[in-house]
Parts: C-alpha cells; structure tokens; sequence
C-alpha cells in the first residue's frame, strides 16, 4: 500500500473519530432537547392550572359582586325599616346614633368585600403574568443553549478535519512517492489545487551548481526544494528554497557549488482545478 493510501486511510480513521464524537454531542444536545421539552409541557401545565384558579377566581369574584348587590339591596332596606321604627321613638337622638351605627357597619363591610376581590384579581394576573415570562425566558434560554452547542461542536468537527489533513500534508512521503528527476531532462506532470508532487535529483561531487526550473503550462504552481530530505510542509525555512511567483513566471531555485548526494523537490498545485507544469534540474 503506498503512503498515499495510508494517509487517506489515517484521514478517514480521524473523520470517522469525529463523526462518533459529533454524534455523541448531537446525542447530547437532544437529550437537552427532551429535557427541555419535559420541563416546557411542566410550565404549560401550571400555566393551564393557574389559568384555571384564574377562572375559578373571576367566577367566585362575579358571585359574590351579585352577593354584594343583593346585600346593598337588603341592607338599604332593612336601614330603612330600622330607621323608620326607631324615629317612632320618642328619643329621635338615640335613633340617629343607632343609624349612623348601621351605616358605619354596612359602609365597612362593603369595602371590605371590594377589597377581597380586588386583591383575587390581581393576584391571578399577576400569576399568570409571573408564569408566561418564566416560561418564555426558559424555552428562549435552553433554545440559546442548543444553537450554541451546536456552533461549538460544528466548530470542533471543522478544526480536527483541518488538523487531520494538516497531519496527512506534513508527513513526509515514501520513496514510492518521490519521482526521480534526471539531469537536464524535462518532465511533465499534473497537480491539483493543494496536492503536492515530489521529485528527487542525485547530484555529483563536482558539480558547479544546482539549478531547478519550473514553467506553469496551465494554472500556477510553487517550487520548493531541499538537501537529504523532501521539503515537507512546516519544515524549517532557512534550509528550504521556495518560489512562488506568478502564474505566467518561471519558478527556479539556484544552489553553486551544491552538495552531494539527493536533493529533493516538492511542487504544489497552486490555481483551482488542475496546475500543468513541466520541471527540469540542470547541474
């Protein structure tokens, strides 16, 4: 198996590790979800009992503001007949005392009957009011929590894809991998956006410099290369030449008095779709 096909291999183990594990946060955020839901159908519950004490409260307020009329109805009339026997009375001023007595009595208990069911009603309102803004802060707040979930998992599942194929790119290729370049000798290859060809070129001790050369024939490419070992992605830059001109340039990297032994070039496709290009190594 070439590494090629290892590194998609190792690619895939790592995006089916995510999966899993964004599968496990979905598994998560929906028991959150049903969590949620129980906890909304408790409050719509208790909404529904609290409009129903509501209800049963307007109705006991109706019955006894009826009570009330029928009160004040009886009440002015047995004031009356009370005040009109005791002003048969030959004491007219115990009788105006007895009067204002009644009244006072009456007077207080009528304010007190109002005062009961205003103090009902505005509880019931001030219940149901409490009731509709817990639940709405609730089922806002939890829906928040979801969303953010979700863009913080999406975020992790993006991340590690950008780390396992970071991982696949810097990983030095086999020598299956390495085209070998021969001197002066011009090839042509094909690479896509981002991929990478590698190619490697034996110098001899006397050779008087190194010179690489590549021409774009279709989209762009960049040149890198590097002695005793394939300029990997992230490798140090002070012992790697790189150029990375323009579409319609020559890249060239230019080595004198070269060292002996391998010298290896990396190529990486650099336009959208497909980079034509051909390579030559003269010394």
């Amino acid at each position: 198996m070439s590494t090629s096909d290892n590194n998609i291999q190792m690619l895939v183990q790592h995006l089916q590790a995510d999966i899993q594990q964004l599968q496990a946060e979905l598994a998560r955020v929906e028991a959150q979800n049903d969590q949620l839901k129980i906890d909304i159908n408790v409050l719509l519950q208790k909404k529904e009992d609290a409009e129903s004490r509501a209800a049963t409260a307007e109705q006991t307020a109706h019955e006894t503001e009826e009570n009330l009329s029928k009160l004040r109805a009886l009440a002015e009339g047995e004031y009356k007949s009370v005040v009109a026997q005791l002003f048969k009375e030959p004491s007219k001023k115990a009788a105006r005392q007895t009067a204002a007595s009644i009244v006072i009595g009456l007077v207080a208990t009528i304010f007190s009957v109002q005062y009961s069911l205003r103090r009902s009603t505005a509880d019931s309102v001030a219940l149901k009011r409490d009731l509709f803004s817990a639940l709405g802060e609730s089922a806002s707040l939890s829906r928040e929590q979801a969303s953010q979930e979700l863009r913080n998992t999406e975020a992790r599942m993006t991340q590690s894809v950008q780390s396992a194929f970071q991982q696949v790119l810097s990983k030095p290729p086999s020598g299956a991998d390495i085209i070998d370049l021969p001197r002066n000798v011009v090839l042509q290859r094909t690479a896509g956006l981002g991929h990478d060809l590698y190619f490697r070129v034996t110098v001899p001790n006397d050779a008087q410099r190194l010179d690489v050369r590549l021409w774009p024939l279709v989209g762009n490419a960049d040149l890198y290369y590097r002695f005793g070992e394939p300029p990997v992605p992230n490798a140090p830059a002070d012992n790697v030449c790189a150029s990375t001109r323009a579409a319609t340039e020559m890249d060239s990297c230019y080595t004198i008095a070269p060292r002996a032994g391998d010298w290896y070039m990396r190529v990486r496709g650099a336009t959208a779709g497909y980079t034509t290009f051909v390579i030559q190594a003269v010394f």
